[in-house]
């Protein structure tokens, strides 16, 4: 696994109201974010999309990590987790988020 990248830091001030919390029954990882809070303002003036893409593809690694042990403690293959996303406040001016948002879908393709 990857250490934590550079841009973490200003990434978790940029999406303050995110955090991975629990199991849901299937031993599933579960991970919580408001995504109509997002400050794509800072956003888009701290971070590129390619630092984006490395802070969302630790943050993987790090779910992935979590259902590995959950795979131990449930003693069966866990091989998923949960988004729950809170799209209050969302909005299209939030517009200049979403070459971030596609470049990381286009990463999870891969």
């Amino acid at each position: 696994m990857e250490n934590e990248p550079k841009k973490q830091t200003v990434m978790n001030k940029c999406i303050p109201f995110s955090c991975t919390h629990g199991c849901d029954k299937e031993g599933r990882p579960i991970y919580y974010e408001r995504t109509g809070k997002i400050r794509c303002d800072l956003l888009h003036a701290n971070i590129t999309k390619e630092e984006f893409e490395r802070c969302h593809v630790w943050g993987i690694q790090q779910m992935m990590a979590r259902a590995e042990k959950s795979s131990q403690d449930m003693k069966k293959p866990v091989t998923q987790f949960v988004m729950v996303m809170d799209l209050e406040g969302f909005s299209l001016q939030q517009r200049v988020g979403f070459p971030y948002l596609v470049g990381t879908l286009a990463c999870d393709d891969k």
